[in-house]
């Protein structure tokens, strides 16, 4: 497989691309807005015997449980991330007491992975994902909530650049889905997603057919969603390395759609720092970078969202010369992975980046420091991590330029 270039690798790292899967896959449309059926029937089971009086208790209880969920969902839809947690959580709490360990758990158990992965949590979206998964492996293995909950630890993974097993995630999603909507916006945002994997590993032409599969859905189905707003991101990011300008229109006609639907929400961030990406002027870059940040850091202020508009200024600074800039962007990025992700190839990435940095400056034996924590990382990741062989000649090459040669041919 062929490596992508540092600077597409650099976005890929900072969005979890196509952005359907965590951002836009539980809309209005989806099939996670089923009906709370199940919700009654899970407390009505012959392990649930009751009085009349607790009965018609419990049933009132449940009713505000899925009136929550309900409330949690639209929240989601429209962006409004504080209440939508809020909401789930009510449910959950009811769920949990009256119906333990039952589908109707493991649906809110999603919505608050939904929300999560959204702000950018990934370790915490991915821990209610896993708890859902783990009731619906249970009752429904090949149910609606299973597929939820493999196609949201399929992007945590993405997220995390973990190809592999985003790809083994969503591709059992993908065979769950398939049997309950196969021409349905579920399918499309799991084709986007399908999309993404095919690009990392440089099948292009694959990955662009995915995609055009996906808007054919969205046309037909909601040519105004958050969806296809997703898949024109996709597209933008498969012509970037032709030309920037057809990257501008397909980003700036997300943004439109985002912007319609959910205007100043973390979805919209993304599309800013996308435009600003394909600026030429640093300058103009930053504009858009600035505008993300504020939202972000309005939103989400300790999310990977905003870990990777932090790293996009710091590059900005650097090509303006602006060093101190871009050092303090670069550690408050390094700050974010650090505290959510601390053994990542995010982390590990950021402290090169800042390594870069200490070098440009010919501050050589800073340089090394950050270096080094960054091979330990891939390292402890395993020896097959992407770039470690070259993460150590760089190492080498520090350290010969310092004048140690014994640490660089130890490196080399």
């Amino acid at each position: 497989m062929k490596l992508c270039s540092p600077f597409i690798a650099m976005i890929m790292m900072l969005l979890v691309a196509f952005c359907p899967g965590g951002p836009d896959s539980l809309s209005s449309g989806s099939i996670f807005f089923q009906k709370e059926s199940t919700v009654q029937q899970s407390a009505k089971s012959p392990d649930n015997q009751e009085t009349e009086g607790q009965s018609s208790a419990s049933a009132g209880d449940l009713n505000t449980a899925i009136n929550q969920f309900n409330l949690g969902r639209a929240a989601l839809e429209r962006w409004d991330l504080i209440k939508a947690e809020e909401y789930f959580r009510n449910a959950l709490a009811i769920q949990e007491k009256l119906a333990p360990g039952s589908l109707a758990v493991a649906r809110s158990l999603n919505g608050l992975g939904a929300v999560a992965e959204r702000e950018g949590y990934s370790r915490k979206a991915e821990n209610n994902y896993l708890l859902s998964l783990a009731i619906s492996k249970i009752l429904d293995p090949k149910g609606i909530d299973a597929a939820v909950s493999l196609h949201g630890l399929g992007n945590v993974a993405l997220s995390r650049l973990d190809t592999d097993q985003g790809e083994k995630y969503l591709t059992e999603a993908f065979a769950i889905i398939k049997k309950f909507e196969p021409d349905g916006i579920e399918m499309a945002v799991l084709l986007n997603d399908l999309a993404e994997v095919k690009w990392r590993r440089d099948e292009v032409g694959q990955a662009e057919k995915l995609l055009r599969q996906a808007l054919t859905i969205e046309r037909r189905l909601a040519p105004e969603s958050l969806e296809r707003a997703a898949s024109l991101t996709g597209l933008g990011l498969l012509a970037f390395s032709s030309g920037k300008e057809k990257s501008k229109t397909y980003f700036g006609e997300a943004l439109d759609l985002r912007e319609k639907r959910v205007p100043n929400s973390l979805i919209v961030a993304n599309s800013l720092w996308l435009l600003g990406v394909c600026e030429d002027d640093p300058a103009k870059s930053d504009g858009f970078y600035q505008k993300a940040r504020i939202i972000q850091g309005h939103l989400a202020p300790e999310s990977l969202a905003l870990a990777w508009t932090w790293g996009l200024l710091s590059q900005s600074a650097l090509k303006q010369g602006n060093f101190p800039a871009a050092e303090q962007y670069r550690r408050q990025e390094l700050a974010i992975y650090q505290k959510l992700e601390p053994d990542s190839l995010l982390t590990a990435k950021a402290l090169e980046g800042l390594s870069d940095l200490f070098a440009k400056l010919g501050d050589l034996q800073r340089a090394e420091e950050q270096a080094l924590l960054a091979v330990k990382i891939r390292e402890r990741l395993g020896p097959g991590t992407e770039r470690l062989a070259w993460s150590l000649s760089s190492l080498g090459d520090l350290a010969s330029s310092r004048g140690d040669l014994d640490a660089a041919q130890d490196y080399h």
